[in-house]
């Protein structure tokens, strides 16, 4: 038997890229999701496409700004999103033009499905 076998090389394809914008793109979604009876959460995502902003520090500031709780948590594509308690989608735009280098353009709400931008 002596059959020499092909070498290939191991690894497969490697690990999936998260689906998203571009990166240095800042793109920005604000959504309101319901939990219990007349409780919501807001959930930005998007924030790690904004440079030099800490997600931990970003969800710190809207806790303190909003008196209300807020974490970092990861989403099903391998992202990260902040989740805010409370109904805060419209106040949510102000905070971030205030605190954070993202202007108006880049911010869109999740209405019905599809994205609107946030500051008409």
């Amino acid at each position: 038997g002596g059959k020499k076998k092909k070498k290939t090389r191991r690894g497969g394809q490697g690990p999936r890229k998260a689906a998203g914008p571009a990166v240095g793109e800042t793109h920005l979604v604000i959504s309101l999701l319901s939990r219990n009876r007349r409780k919501f959460v807001t959930v930005l995502t998007g924030m790690e496409t904004v440079p030099d902003v800490k997600l931990k520090a970003a969800a710190k500031v809207f806790g303190k700004k909003f008196s209300c709780g807020s974490s970092v948590s990861d989403t099903a594509s391998g992202g990260k999103e902040i989740v805010i308690q409370g109904d805060v989608v419209y106040d949510l735009p102000t905070v971030l033009m205030e605190n954070f280098p993202v202007t108006a353009d880049k911010i869109f709400l999740l209405e019905n499905g599809r994205e609107v931008p946030a500051v008409r």
